[in-house]
């Protein structure tokens, strides 16, 4: 069974993305640090940025990669507890 999905992402406050065709940069002001996400991962931190659910956000993964919707939920997971764990994004239910 797999992990359910929240049902949005935001980014914390002091966050600051920058977003490409192909890749995309996440600066945290209150720490300095900057993360480079890759082609999907800044696809999917784009449109957690434009406030998209998290399902819209997997559909639209797997529409635009041509990926099993299994394969995008568990990548994306994985994406959104990275996220967490750096202290740049939050999860929204409800």
């Amino acid at each position: 069974m797999s992990a359910p999905l929240p049902t949005r992402v935001r980014f914390v406050e002091s966050v600051r993305p920058r977003f490409g065709p192909e890749r995309g940069f996440l600066f945290d002001q209150r720490s300095g640090r900057v993360f480079s996400l890759n082609g999907t991962g800044a696809f999917a931190a784009a449109r957690f940025h434009d406030q998209q659910p998290v399902a819209d956000v997997l559909a639209a993964m797997v529409e635009a990669f041509e990926v099993d919707e299994a394969v995008a939920r568990r990548a994306l997971i994985a994406f959104v507890g990275q996220l967490r764990r750096e202290g740049v994004a939050e999860v929204v239910d409800g």
